[in-house]
C-alpha cells in the first residue's frame, strides 16, 4: 500500500504532507496504457490531488482535479476519496514526436491554454468548485497557484515522477507544505524561498527512499502527526453504468429498446466494460 505522512513544523508554522503513490500509479498507468510523457503528467495530477485532499475527514468526502490545457494529452482527471485514488487522461498515446525535447516538455504535453478545476464534495448542500487559468502547464506551479488564488492557502506543492526503462514508475512522490493560520511574515518569506527552489525539492523527492526524511526538506525538527495508507480503487459499478445511460435522453433510450441493441459503457478510469442489454434499459427507464 502507498503512504501519506503528515507532520507539523512549529518553527515555521507550517503543516507538511508527504506521499508515496508509486504502487497505485503503476496500476493506473497500466490500465490507461500511457506513453512515458503521459505517465508523468497523469501521475503529477494524481499526486497533487492526493496531497490537497488528504485532510478530508468523512468517508464520503471527495476531491476531483481536472486539467485541460489544450495540449495533446487532452483532459486529465484525478479523484481521491476515502483513501482511494483513481485517474485518467483523454489521450494516453498521443504522438510524442511532436513534443520538442529542448523545451519545457510537460508544459507542452498539458498545454497552457486552458484551466485547472478542483471540486471538493465535503457532504454539504453543494460541492465547492474553484478554477484558475493555467499558468505553466507543469502542474506543480499550477496547483500551487490554484491554492493561493482560489483557496487563499499559501503553500508549496512538489510532485515528482521517475520512470524505469520499461515505462513503469520507479518512484512517484509528492510534498505539500501549507502555512498555518498563526503564521508570521517571516514564514511567508521562508515558504516563498522553497517555491523558488521547487526544482531542487522535486529532485530530492525522487532520490530519497525514506518518506520520513522528505518533510525534512522543509524543517528538520518537524513533529510527526499521522501516517495513513491508500490504494488505487475505482468506484465504477454496473449500477452507475445504468444510470449513465439515462443521460442519453428519452428518444435514444426508446430507440435502443426498439432496435434491441446492446449498449457498451466503458469506465474512463479502470477501462471496465459494462454491456447493458435492451431489456435492462426497458426495465430501468
Amino acid at each position: 500500500m502507498d503512504k501519506i505522512i503528515k507532520v507539523i513544523s512549529e518553527n515555521h508554522h507550517t503543516k507538511i504532507t508527504v506521499v508515496d503513490a508509486t504502487e497505485s500509479l503503476n496500476e493506473i498507468i497500466r490500465l490507461q496504457e500511457t506513453n512515458p510523457l503521459a505517465t508523468i503528467a497523469l501521475a503529477r495530477v494524481a499526486i497533487g490531488t492526493i496531497l490537497i485532499g488528504s485532510d478530508m475527514k468523512g468517508p464520503d468526502n471527495k476531491i476531483t482535479t481536472i486539467i485541460n490545457g489544450s495540449g495533446p494529452i487532452g483532459t486529465i482527471m484525478a479523484e481521491y476519496t476515502d483513501h482511494h485514488i483513481r485517474a485518467f487522461c483523454a489521450n494516453p498515446q498521443f504522438d510524442e514526436t511532436k513534443i520538442k525535447k529542448e523545451k519545457n516538455v510537460i508544459s507542452q504535453v498539458v498545454g497552457t491554454d486552458g484551466y485547472l478545476q478542483v471540486i471538493k464534495d465535503l457532504g454539504m448542500k453543494e460541492p465547492f468548485t474553484g478554477q484558475i487559468d493555467l499558468v505553466s502547464g507543469e502542474i506543480n506551479l499550477d496547483i500551487t497557484y490554484y491554492l493561493v488564488k482560489s483557496e487563499q492557502i499559501k503553500s508549496v506543492i512538489a510532485c515528482s515522477v521517475k520512470l524505469n526503462d520499461d515505462g513503469t514508475i520507479n518512484k512517484a512522490a509528492g510534498l505539500f507544505a501549507q502555512l498555518l493560520p498563526n503564521h508570521e511574515e517571516e514564514d511567508i518569506d521562508y515558504l516563498e524561498t522553497k517555491v523558488e527552489n521547487l526544482g531542487s525539492i522535486t529532485e530530492k523527492l525522487i532520490k530519497e527512499n525514506d518518506l520520513n526524511n522528505i518533510y525534512k526538506l522543509i524543517d528538520d525538527e518537524s513533529k510527526f502527526l499521522s501516517e495513513e495508507t491508500f490504494i488505487f480503487k475505482c468506484s465504477c459499478s454496473r449500477e452507475n453504468a445504468l444510470m449513465s445511460i439515462k443521460l442519453l435522453g428519452e428518444e435514444q433510450l426508446h430507440d435502443i429498446v426498439e432496435k434491441n441493441n446492446d449498449v457498451e459503457i466503458v469506465c474512463d478510469f479502470c477501462c471496465t466494460k459494462y454491456v447493458i442489454k435492451p431489456e435492462e434499459v426497458a426495465k430501468n427507464f
